[in-house]
């Protein structure tokens, strides 16, 4: 019986994998060009990386061109990016509450 409950965890990590975003080159550079205009904004920021899709509501905080990082603030916790990893930044403006 271990083994069988071994497997269905193993084949449940196996499918939540998913295949990195093939993005072109003009396409990333539109990506980069656009985190660093919402610098200070709230963002839905889609990112890839481990294998796993991420999406997430944060607050873009620095863009370094050197590292090639996205540095990004979600409820106080400091979240880091590679440029390559994002594949979908929007701008955010909440939830209009009425």
């Amino acid at each position: 019986m271990p083994e069988q409950f071994e497997n269905v965890s193993r084949m449940k990590v196996e499918q939540a994998h998913v295949p990195a975003p093939n993005l072109t080159d003009e396409l990333q550079q539109e990506l980069e060009l656009k985190l660093r205009e919402l610098v200070g904004q709230n963002v839905i920021l889609r990112y890839w990386q481990a294998g796993h899709e991420y999406i997430i509501e944060c607050t873009i905080v620095n863009v370094d061109e050197w590292s090639e990082h996205v540095t990004a603030v979600k409820e106080g916790s400091v979240i880091t990016v590679l440029f390559k990893d994002v594949y979908s930044v929007d701008e955010y403006k909440g939830l209009d509450v009425v």
